[in-house]
């Protein structure tokens, strides 16, 4: 009998350490998955960041296109204005102006908006003031755009060039020489 509890207690014993040994390799087991889900949701984000900066990084590199056009649209635009009358009918004058529309056009298709616009009031961040002038307008008021603006996904590509009202001379006099 006692033969017998002795094997039975060595079974026991091989048994338990075999149990401990199960158990642990099934702590590392975890612990290498939870190592690899952890490892793999690293490479989701890192692969997420990646294409985002790679969007970003070609929305950049396409504005700076549209930033390099502006100034032939302004170049446009100007000579659109300072069309002599004896040359408004001229085919050459309406080739002119259907490469200023072409331009433009292509511009608006690529979400590129104009801003900058008579009567509206200054906004710092849409908007930089180079001049002002009396006029009959409120101070503040956009009275000429002398350089279109534009932005493009909400992003100011740059701004308009304004001139600005300073308010009725009549007001500005008004203030003069009065003791506030």
């Amino acid at each position: 009998m006692t033969m017998i509890g002795h094997r039975g207690l060595a079974a026991r014993a091989i048994h338990h350490g075999q149990n401990a040994d199960l158990q642990q390799v099934k702590a590392e087991a975890a612990e290498h998955l939870e190592g690899w889900k952890r490892a793999r949701a690293d490479y989701q984000n890192l692969q997420k960041e990646a294409d985002r900066r790679i969007s970003q990084a070609s929305e950049d590199g396409k504005d700076s296109v549209f930033r390099e056009l502006f100034p032939i649209l302004d170049y446009f635009e100007a000579a659109l204005q300072h069309v002599p009358d004896a040359q408004q009918g001229h085919a050459w004058v309406d080739g002119v102006r259907q490469i200023h529309q072409a331009l433009q056009s292509f511009l608006n298709q690529s979400g590129v908006l104009s801003i900058g616009e008579l009567g509206a009031i200054l906004d710092p961040v849409l908007h930089e003031a180079v001049a002002e002038e009396h006029a009959e307008q409120e101070a503040g008021t956009i009275t000429a755009v002398l350089a279109r603006g534009y932005m493009r996904n909400g992003r100011i590509l740059r701004p308009a060039k304004v001139r600005v009202s300073r308010g009725p001379a009549s007001v500005e006099k008004a203030y003069v020489g009065t003791d506030l």
